[in-house]
């Protein structure tokens, strides 16, 4: 019994092996002539060129990882049934589940590393890589304190408090509101708006011709005053509204969590964030719902050789890949749930490759 196992496991480490190193080429040599125009343009310093590579590469890694797996997949299963292993195995009395377990135990080992491996490294790998991106592009990140000028935007405090500004210029702003809520709640306490703000040295803000409404737990206005100028003690500073806004796509699991936390808390629409955050949770699991698949296809049609193989796991990957832009488009309309739209593809090739493997049992 346990020389079945190991030989299942090595004839799936081989060609997973093989297939990340070869895939994780292709990436590079493709990334390479997509962008040789920015290269040989700019003329980066090789110190910068490989630096740059060597952020990207846990990004490409984690991309290539299922696809590597159905490759082993395959490969190895498609290669037992052609030479009837398969069937000795089932005359001996053996199951096919019994033949699946070790495997599904180390899909489950790869997809944790994938989940544990994209917070830990791959989220500042990337920010870096795209900064250092920029560099080679002959721009560079943008810096907080060199910024001026910011129109039109919003911004979200951590104390409660959002700035809705139409102009932000030095230490000045034009066309400011300003809503505060009650603690621990959405309902607005105070919300404050005037035609010009100024930040002054002794960290205080100068509201000019403005008003300012305060209402009671229930939403019922208790208090309105217009006034020509009035000081309020902000603890935000002009620099704060300047700070890169990260995208909830570039956040771990845990920031992005407390990110949706904040925009509920403040009654902003935080769609979005919740479908990315219930993907990022999904895709690690992408290894083991694909190992079944594939094996389930393997037994199914027994592939006649490596390059049918090979083609047919691009089709399946593009095909896994499709299904999850999909899924999460459609939950990002609010089409579907976010839940049922992060994990749509996974139910769809879990479903179809326990179907298969339920057929496979009777060819």
């Amino acid at each position: 019994m346990k020389t079945i196992k190991k030989h299942v496991i090595k004839s799936f480490l081989k060609p997973f092996i093989a297939g990340t190193t070869a895939l994780m080429i292709i990436m590079i040599i493709t990334h390479f002539f997509d962008f040789m125009h920015l290269f040989l343009e700019n003329q980066p310093s090789l110190d910068l060129f490989l630096t740059y590579y060597l952020w990207r590469i846990p990004q490409w890694l984690v991309t290539v990882i299922p696809v590597a797996v159905l490759l082993a997949s395959l490969f190895s299963f498609s290669a037992l049934k052609r030479h009837n292993e398969i069937t000795a195995i089932r005359a001996s009395g053996i199951k096919t589940g019994y033949i699946l377990k070790p495997l599904i135990i180390l899909s489950v080992f790869i997809s944790l590393f994938t989940g544990i491996f994209t917070e830990s490294v791959v989220t500042q790998s990337t920010e870096k890589a795209d900064d250092l991106f920029l560099k080679i592009r002959g721009r560079e990140p943008e810096d907080p304190e060199k910024l001026q000028t910011r129109e039109d935007f919003k911004y979200m405090s951590r104390r409660k408090r959002i700035y809705k500004i139409e102009r932000l210029h030095h230490n000045t702003a034009q066309g400011i509101t300003v809503i505060e809520f009650f603690p621990a709640t959405t309902v607005e306490h105070k919300i404050i708006t005037a035609s010009r703000a100024e930040h002054k040295k002794n960290n205080h803000w100068v509201f000019n011709e403005g008003s300012e409404r305060i209402f009671d737990k229930s939403g019922n206005l208790i208090s309105f005053k217009n006034f020509t100028q009035k000081k309020y003690n902000f603890p935000e500073k002009p620099e704060t509204f300047f700070e890169p806004q990260r995208d909830p796509e570039e956040m771990d699991i845990l920031s992005l969590f407390l990110h949706i936390n904040r925009l509920k808390r403040s009654g902003l629409a935080a769609l979005e964030p919740v479908v990315i955050f219930h993907y990022k949770i999904a895709f690690p699991f992408a290894s083991t719902i694909i190992l079944i698949f594939g094996v389930s296809i393997a037994l199914t049609t027994g592939l006649k050789n490596r390059t049918t193989s090979f083609f047919f796991a691009i089709l399946a990957a593009f095909l896994y890949w499709g299904a999850l832009s999909i899924g999460k488009a459609l939950a990002a309309e609010g089409k579907l749930p976010p839940v049922l739209g992060a994990w749509s593809a996974n139910l769809i090739f879990l479903i179809a490759g326990f179907a298969l493997l339920k057929y496979s049992k009777h060819t």
